[in-house]
């Protein structure tokens, strides 16, 4: 009992905290504001999926406050900038069967007052295959939900990233 009761101050002083609890951001920082992705692609829209996607994940990790632009201590600053197709497998006509398209985005966390850089990821890039067939309509959604599902990876790593302690 003695040695329970010393061990909880000794806790105690050491100001003890719960794994996952304390972030530690690039500068210091603990709040930021995510601006809308840039998109260097030509792919409509896929700056607000990838903006969406990236919003989520740093909602449900938790750790870092979201905040409106001028409550900043940094900015977070996304680009998407490719969203290329390949095929991969084709029909005995020839025909493509099988595409996948590869999604290459960056994030670069910026100090609000000083406009100085403070982390960026580099070049990410993630790929999600799907299958094509005659239904065009069909095809441009199965595109779509490639690029949402690589969209989700990037944004994950991208939290990742920029949680890991420093």
């Amino acid at each position: 009992m003695f040695f329970s009761i010393l061990l909880l101050l000794w806790l105690c002083q050491c100001q003890y905290h719960l794994l996952g609890k304390e972030l530690k951001l690039p500068g210091g920082v603990s709040r930021i504001y995510v601006e809308p992705a840039r998109n260097g692609t030509l792919e409509a829209g896929l700056e607000q999926v990838f903006t969406q996607r990236l919003l989520e994940h740093l909602q449900a990790d938790g750790r870092v406050k979201l905040v409106k632009k001028d409550e900043a201590e940094a900015v977070l600053r996304t680009e998407v900038f490719q969203a290329r197709d390949q095929s991969l497998s084709f029909d005995q006509f020839g025909r493509v069967t099988l595409i996948q398209v590869q999604v290459s985005a960056s994030a670069t966390l910026i100090a609000s007052k000083e406009n100085q850089k403070l982390w960026d990821t580099g070049i990410l890039q993630d790929r999600e295959q799907y299958p094509v067939g005659d239904d065009f309509l069909r095809n441009d959604q199965l595109r779509k939900m490639a690029l949402n599902q690589a969209s989700i990876r990037l944004s994950r790593i991208i939290v990742e990233m920029l949680t890991s302690d420093f």
